[in-house]
Parts: structure tokens; C-alpha cells; sequence
């Protein structure tokens, strides 16, 4: 992703194992407040926390989304109206995300979805 956790929006761009050289493919640009990038052997998954600061953030507005590589009808909105999620991993199986919720209390969670 380009400009990471901390900008206000970012874009998704993949590249092949060997690196970009300066230029990749543009996945999905706008994408606010990129949390984590995990990419299967058929798509690209990430999180978006919606907001600037994770730890004070109360507000339902973080995604999962997911492009099938080449990723050439566009991203897919797997989730949305998270609190904070700032992970994601995939299997052969599943979509795993990390929501951390908000500041008040224990609310974390973790959430699956089917590829």
C-alpha cells in the first residue's frame, strides 16, 4: 500500500514476488486508514480502519475488502461497519480479520469469512 497505516488514503498496488521496480499494478486507490495486506495465490485481501487513530476510535466505518487477481473488475467489500480492524490473514479456506472495537471495555474480536 502506498502511504501506509498512518494517511488518510491510500492505494493498493500489487506487484510480482520479484518487486515492483518502481511501478506495480493499481489494485484500489482511496482505500482510508490501511491497516494489513495478506494476498492468496487467487486474490489480495486487506483492512481498512476507516479512522486516523486506532486508539480512540469509536466509529463503525473499517472494512475487509478482497481483489481476485489480476483484480480486473475491482475490489470487493467483504465487511464492513468494523471498529477498528487491524488485521487480516487468509487460507485455503477462510478470511480471518482482527477487530480490536473500541476503548470502552473488552470488545475485541476475531471474524471469518469463506473465500
Amino acid at each position: 500500500a502506498t502511504g501506509g497505516a498512518a494517511a488518510a488514503t491510500a492505494s493498493i498496488i500489487g506487484c510480482d514476488t520479484s518487486g515492483c521496480a518502481g511501478s506495480g499494478n493499481v489494485l484500489a486507490t482511496n482505500q482510508a486508514y490501511v491497516s494489513d495486506i495478506a494476498a492468496t495465490d487467487d486474490a489480495v485481501y486487506w483492512a481498512t480502519i476507516g479512522a486516523q487513530i486506532v486508539e480512540t476510535n469509536s466509529t463503525p466505518v473499517g472494512t475487509v475488502m478482497r481483489c481476485a487477481k489480476p483484480c480486473t473488475g475491482g475490489p470487493q467489500k467483504l465487511a464492513d461497519s468494523l471498529i477498528n480492524p487491524v488485521s487480516v490473514l487468509a487460507d485455503a479456506t477462510y478470511v480471518y480479520w482482527l477487530v480490536r472495537g473500541t476503548t470502552v471495555g473488552a470488545n475485541g474480536s476475531v471474524w471469518r469469512k469463506r473465500r
